[in-house]
């Protein structure tokens, strides 16, 4: 069990420490981010800036300027000040009330004991403090101190609801398995290329997050939403190149050939290269389940639609809007909505229209009315 212990201890602190790293890299790029959750902590009564030696405002400016970005010292104790906020909002929300939540309990124990005493774990007097511990812990360090910040900004969520789609999020698309391939190859391949598989993860988990807010805040069932979506991306996703096409196809085939050429394995790169279409299958599933149809043939309309229609080209320049401050954020985010509702009705339309499953002849009748 000493080992099993350890083994604890050394992921939580080999994640932390990668947490730090991630964020310390483009941090200059999110200062103006960073500036207000500190003030927002700050004006909450839980950050002394001058007790935690946290730079002024116009220090924090000044970094920026010179692409400096934040200090590691000040990331960590950014991130530990996020982190026990948090904690404290989902003890006393109860979160262990949630019945796929209470599982997070286990992730903290050595297996062993897990399996010797399931149930008195699951009763623990703490179990509140203990699942809220691991969440917080979990959530922060895959996805670095202002993550929560961000989505509880754009979309009015509480921190309860934030961790329910998260760990929906997280598990739908296996993250932790994906995190852990990329994690093998340290000392095998370039640590910078490591960092932009964990950004482009990190971006389709955080975009993900949101869309299961925004789609299921009344329903933020976790285990429910992993029963509905899990499966079918899993399914579609195992076989995304034969929807796949135009530019899309060119754009994977650009994402997927460095990596091979950096020994990254081939089934990690083709993960790795399709995260915005991963991301896209939610959509995608979404409409397969509300009008009861196969999720392989609504692939195949929604990325014919979006090749037709040319909407993958939208979205790559919407992605290269700048963002200086928080309100180019929102407004970002609010373009990168409508253009997915946009995509997802016409689906939706053409899936409605469909007599067979000839999907060129059925978008050609659509764009002829």
């Amino acid at each position: 069990m000493t080992d099993d212990v350890a083994h604890l201890v050394l992921c939580n602190n080999y994640r932390q420490a990668q947490c730090v790293s991630l964020t310390h890299i483009g941090s200059y790029k999110r200062m103006e981010e960073f500036r207000n959750f500190i003030n927002e902590l700050e004006s909450k009564g839980k950050l002394n800036r001058e007790l935690e030696f946290i730079p002024s405002d116009e220090k924090l400016c000044e970094r920026k300027s010179a692409h400096l970005g934040l200090s590691r010292p000040t990331i960590s104790v950014v991130l530990a000040y996020a982190k026990n906020e948090m904690k404290q909002e989902l003890a006393d929300a109860h979160i262990a009330s949630d019945p796929y939540l209470i599982g997070e309990a286990e992730k903290i124990f050595p297996a062993s004991l897990v399996k010797q005493y399931p149930n008195e774990i699951q009763q623990h007097p703490l179990i509140n403090e203990i699942v809220a511990t691991q969440v917080s812990n979990d959530l922060f360090n895959i996805m670095g101190p202002t993550f929560a910040y961000r989505i509880m900004s754009s979309s009015g969520c509480s921190f309860l609801d934030l961790s329910k789609a998260w760990i929906a999020s997280r598990d739908i698309f296996v993250l932790n398995n994906i995190l852990q391939e990329i994690e093998a190859l340290d000392h095998k391949v370039d640590c910078a290329l490591q960092n932009d598989m964990i950004f482009k993860l990190q971006s389709m988990i955080y975009r993900s997050t949101r869309w299961l807010i925004r789609n299921h805040r009344d329903e933020l069932e976790t285990g429910k939403l992993i029963r509905q979506y899990q499966q079918p991306l899993q399914s579609v996703a195992a076989n995304i190149e034969k929807v796949l096409m135009g530019n899309v196809v060119d754009y994977r085939i650009a994402a997927i050939n460095p990596l091979l050429e950096a020994s990254v394995p081939a089934s990690l790169a083709a993960k790795i290269s399709c995260t915005e279409q991963f991301y896209a299958l939610l959509s995608v599933i979404s409409v397969a389940l509300k009008l009861q149809v196969d999720p392989h043939l609504a692939a195949r309309v929604y990325f014919y639609a979006s090749y037709k229609l040319k909407l993958f080209d939208i979205a790559k320049q919407l992605n290269l809007l700048p963002v200086d401050n928080n309100w180019q954020s929102l407004a970002k985010e609010a373009m990168c909505d409508d253009l997915e509702w946009q995509q997802q009705r016409i689906a939706r339309t053409l899936l409605t229209m469909m007599k067979g499953e000839d999907v060129e002849q059925t978008f050609n009748d659509w764009e002829s009315n």
